[in-house]
């Protein structure tokens, strides 16, 4: 059975499917100006407090919202922190409990260096607005998860130490073959030095992101299979 939403108050009663094509825009139209941040690539996209406020708004009461740090920065890691946040929601249109959950991580590589030095906070928001983006069924991502790597500029710039330290230690904890996967594109790398940092930044992204991660192993199933790449590439 689909999921529809009953709009009330200023909006004409209706209901509309949360898989309409139109429902995204629906969404933001709820949002107070003052909750749409205009981000650096020209975009309004709604911060954290708007995403409480629209997830109620649009399902119902929030009864929990937890954040945990499943690894804090630190040298070893490349100073990346990683956090996950769960909600559970009580959702009005069929009145039963739902939880929903996602993770974040936050290095300085992608995240601006402000917000970097305070790693484990910015990624719990982060994943904070990751869920609650699920929850409402946006992809349009928020103000709070706004990367260099979402930000189109073109760099020549190699890819840094940080960044390598980083990649291995993603590609480790999801079993992905980093030699495969650098190699994946239409260039061939004869050594992790010769990647590009933006690209880095995508793979970084993608490999964080469950969905197009789990999409990127189907697609290339060759990447599948971590091995300690350091002595051979």
């Amino acid at each position: 059975m689909e999921d529809t939403i009953s709009t009330v108050g200023s909006f004409k009663e209706q209901e509309i499917p949360t898989a309409d094509i139109n429902w995204g825009d629906y969404v933001l139209s709820l949002f107070d100006k003052n909750e749409l941040i205009e981000c650096e690539d020209g975009e309004k996209r709604p911060n954290v407090y708007g995403l409480r406020r629209v997830a109620e708004v649009c399902f119902g009461e929030m009864l929990e919202n937890h954040s945990t740090i499943i690894e804090p920065p630190n040298k070893n890691n490349g100073y990346c922190a990683t956090a996950q946040c769960s909600i559970l929601m009580y959702d009005s249109s069929c009145g039963r409990e739902r939880r929903f959950s996602d993770v974040a991580d936050v290095s300085p590589e992608n995240c601006d260096s402000k917000f970097a030095k305070f790693a484990s906070a910015t990624a719990a928001t982060k994943a904070e607005a990751r869920t609650l983006r699920k929850i409402l069924r946006l992809n349009l991502i928020s103000s709070e998860e706004l990367t260099p790597a979402n930000i189109k500029n073109v760099s020549n710039d190699n890819i840094t130490e940080i960044q390598i330290i980083a990649l291995d230690i993603v590609c480790k904890r999801y079993n992905i073959n980093l030699i495969e996967l650098i190699n994946s594109g239409a260039k061939h790398h004869n050594n992790i030095k010769e990647v590009n940092k933006e690209l880095a930044d995508e793979y970084m992204s993608i490999i964080n992101d469950n969905t197009k991660r789990e999409e990127l192993k189907a697609t290339l199933p060759n990447i599948v299979g971590y091995k300690e790449w350091r002595n051979m590439f």
